[in-house]
């Protein structure tokens, strides 16, 4: 938690090793597939303890993404080409509400 940034954004390659290069190459470098990997992982260890710690991290950059990704001008247009994020996002939805 305390590496994600204000905005809501979080991946440590980007923010300790390639800062600047957020969604940049969706195609490549797996931002989205490694966000819904967290994000089920999340989901798992709220089912399995209760604790909502990771659980709200992890709405907070859900909503990053969806304020960042979408046809809406002034949003990035584009997808990973692994269907983790969706996957990941249909069960953060399912266990939020």
């Amino acid at each position: 938690g305390r590496l994600q940034q204000p905005d809501g954004y979080l991946s440590s390659w980007y923010q300790r090793i390639r800062p600047g290069l957020r969604w940049t190459n969706l195609r490549d470098c797996h931002e989205l597939y490694c966000a819904g990997h967290l994000i089920e992982g999340a989901v798992a260890y709220y089912q399995a303890t209760g604790k909502r710690k990771l659980l709200d991290i992890m709405c907070r950059y859900a909503d990053h993404i969806a304020e960042t990704f979408g046809p809406e001008p002034g949003k990035k247009k584009g997808y990973c080409g692994h269907e983790e994020i969706e996957l990941a996002l249909v069960k953060l939805a399912r266990i939020t509400g």
